[in-house]
């Protein structure tokens, strides 16, 4: 049976993250890191770092006051429980092959 993932999403239910090329060849990588238990997005493993359980983190909640959410923070790689861990763009530099984040 072959399935269908849209361009770096995830597959919990393997504990897989699925990536495709230009050429639409997918290819799974991650696989045992992304473990969900409670199926809310954010990995186990990062769930116990910051809240010592993979079910006392709530994806919308803001702990730490700076503004972004659990999900974000996770995305970002900040540290949910401390609000002077945040991401801060300082400028977005125009280049010949796209953009730079600063």
């Amino acid at each position: 049976m072959r399935q269908r993932f849209s361009p770096g999403c995830a597959d919990f239910s393997t504990n897989a993250v699925f990536e495709a090329n230009e050429s639409n060849n997918w290819r799974a990588f991650g696989v045992g890191q992304y473990r969900d238990a409670d199926g809310d997005g954010i990995p186990d493993s990062w769930e116990l770092q910051y809240f010592g359980s993979a079910n006392n983190c709530v994806p919308g909640a803001d702990p730490d006051g700076d503004g972004m959410s659990n999900l974000f923070e996770y995305l970002a790689d900040t540290n949910p429980t401390n609000a002077l861990s945040v991401l801060r763009l300082s400028r977005i530099v125009p280049e010949a092959n796209g953009l730079r984040l600063e």
